[in-house]
């Protein structure tokens, strides 16, 4: 009997386009004359530690910008643009709303999210699109210290919610991350899923999950 749903969040309850992050900071870079090429190689080397929590996020502007003689401006203008563009383009998916009102008669729900930012922020992304309430817990990478598909971030969710893998089923896009939940023996559902994942159960619409637990159920 399946008690509890996990949903990934970035390209399953809203998505956000990279493209439109990737020509703001090309835009950035031109206009304040700085390289980018080294910026982005200093984030390759600490993006693991900033999503799971082992630097802060607001530290690793610093880390990024160091000996770049970067000013207060265009420090301030970088921090504007990581942490307000991604709030204005998001978008939810469609039919996420009613599908998530229909879920939660039935099921607890839980996201569990791999982000630099903590759980208020993905707080108040659902608050913006209406989604605020649905969810009993949000789990953040960056607040639990593991990412998915690591073993233990799924445990994390198990474990708070008292419930066992066969209770639980993940909904996400992510080849490593669904293969992952299936790993600790929690079934999963595959929303725009990337090529090769294999999942127990795919849908090409968000409000096809509910009929997915149906079949489930019998």
């Amino acid at each position: 009997m399946i008690k509890l749903l996990i949903f990934d969040a970035d390209g399953i309850l809203w998505k956000f386009s990279e493209k439109d992050l990737e020509i703001a900071m090309k835009k950035f870079f031109k206009k304040y004359d700085v390289d980018g090429n080294v910026i982005n190689s200093r984030w390759n080397k600490i993006k693991d530690d900033v999503e799971t929590g082992k630097i802060k996020y607001e530290k690793c502007f610093d880390i990024q910008f160091k000996g770049l003689n970067a000013n207060k401006k265009i420090f301030k203008e970088w921090r504007h643009l990581h942490f307000n563009l991604p709030d204005i383009r998001i978008k939810p998916s469609p039919s996420v709303k009613p599908t998530l009102e229909k879920l939660r008669k039935r099921y607890k729900l839980a996201i569990l999210t791999d982000d630099v930012k903590d759980y208020k922020y993905k707080k108040m992304i659902c608050k913006r699109l209406g989604l605020d309430g649905l969810f009993e817990k949000i789990f953040c990478s960056c607040d639990i210290g593991f990412k998915k598909p690591h073993k233990k971030a799924f445990l994390t969710v198990l474990n708070y919610f008292k419930v066992k893998p066969s209770e639980a089923l993940f909904i996400g896009h992510s080849k490593d991350e669904v293969e992952g939940a299936r790993k600790q023996k929690i079934r999963t559902i595959a929303y725009r899923w990337d090529k090769g994942t294999k999942s127990d159960f795919y849908v090409k619409r968000f409000s096809e999950i509910p009929k997915i637990l149906e079949k489930i159920e019998k």
